[in-house]
């Protein structure tokens, strides 16, 4: 964005009228995405205020501004300011839109079936317990003298409207790998500055494939993972969304394991074991095809996909709904009586939403 000053002006003030006029011309279109509790004046001036601070965002691209704060308008999440939601970073002349461990627990309970979100990091000296099973349970209680130690572990515990709690607990182990294949290796970039909340948000991260996702906190979750760059192949979900008619509109369902006609047994929903290793797939080559024994809530969803009447922009938010609950669009049919219960209150929304 930098331009020669102007007569009688600094180099400084120039860049800082640059991106004020760049902000100014994009009001309209921030105000169409915004929530209502936010105004594009507000977005504009934690945006001037996150420059003043980081002057190298005055010599990002236009284009990359614009998009990073789009970014930011459409989540409804303010760069910078007291409450720390989300951040513009700059990467030599890129600006990059990261929503933060707290932007993130936003979002989550915006959507009002998530009561409460807290995320910490344990150190050696802490006492911490977190023990599954049919008496799960966890229970951290920080060393409060002057070296509590390293931080071995980060956590992330989820109340949820109808009264249960879900975790998860990622060790220091995997918190490195993840720190590691963060494209972003300069000294001042996040995992560098502030490596106990980017280990919080990791946490969260994963805590978010056992909760209600809205369609906003998977977004987010989408940008932090592709302009980070870091790798936890715990939180990925790559489901085939072009095969969903095709796996779901004859009533058929590819299974990689042999099984009797009728619906398949379903387990129990457990927490995640952070050491769990996920079980590995057969070659798609081997499929056995067999027939589901539809019940009526698996029905009403099939209806709903096979439907004329929904869009793309409805399966797109069923497909997050899947990723949310963690199943994919493509498998669901062999999630569990909870999943598949959340997945029809999503449907059922979508359309009472027309």
């Amino acid at each position: 964005m930098a331009n020669k000053p102007l007569a009688g002006k600094s180099m400084a003030v120039a860049k800082r009228d640059t991106l004020q006029g760049l902000l100014e011309s994009m009001k309209g279109r921030m105000q169409s995405v915004l929530p209502k509790h936010i105004t594009a004046e507000r977005m504009m001036r934690v945006a001037l205020v996150a420059a003043s601070k980081n002057p190298k965002l005055y010599d990002c691209t236009k284009e990359s501004v614009a998009k990073a704060m789009m970014d930011a308008s459409e989540l409804g999440l303010e760069p910078g300011g007291a409450r720390q939601l989300a951040a513009l970073i700059p990467y030599k002349t890129e600006c990059q839109f990261q929503p933060m461990y707290k932007g993130l627990i936003e979002l989550a309970l915006r959507d009002g079936r998530v009561v409460s979100i807290e995320a910490d990091v344990v150190h050696e000296k802490d006492h911490f317990k977190d023990r599954r099973g049919t008496n799960a349970l966890l229970e951290h209680e920080p060393y409060l003298g002057a070296d509590a130690g390293k931080t071995i572990a980060a956590y992330a515990i989820a109340t949820l409207a109808n009264g249960m709690k879900q975790w998860v607990t990622v060790p220091r182990r995997e918190l490195d790998q993840i720190q590691n294949s963060s494209k972003d290796k300069r000294p001042d970039s996040a995992w560098r500055l502030w490596p106990d909340p980017m280990r919080c948000k990791t946490a969260i991260k994963r805590l978010c494939k056992f909760i209600p996702c809205s369609p906003e906190l998977a977004k987010a979750i989408a940008l932090d993972n592709a302009n980070d760059g870091a790798i936890d192949t715990e939180f990925e979900i790559v489901p085939d969304a072009a095969a969903i008619e095709n796996k779901l509109a004859a009533g058929t369902h590819k299974a990689h394991a042999k099984t009797k006609p009728g619906r398949p047994k379903k387990k129990e929903p457990t927490h995640e074991l952070s050491d769990a290793v996920p079980p590995t797939q057969e070659p798609e080559s081997q499929p056995t095809t067999h027939e589901f024994e539809r019940g009526p809530s698996e029905e009403e969803i099939c209806a709903f996909l096979e439907s004329d009447k929904t869009t793309d922009v409805e399966r797109e938010s069923f497909k997050r709904r899947c990723e949310g609950v963690g199943t994919s669009a493509a498998t669901w049919l062999k999630a569990t009586d909870a999943q598949i219960e959340s997945l029809l209150n999503t449907v059922r929304d979508l359309i009472n939403a027309r």
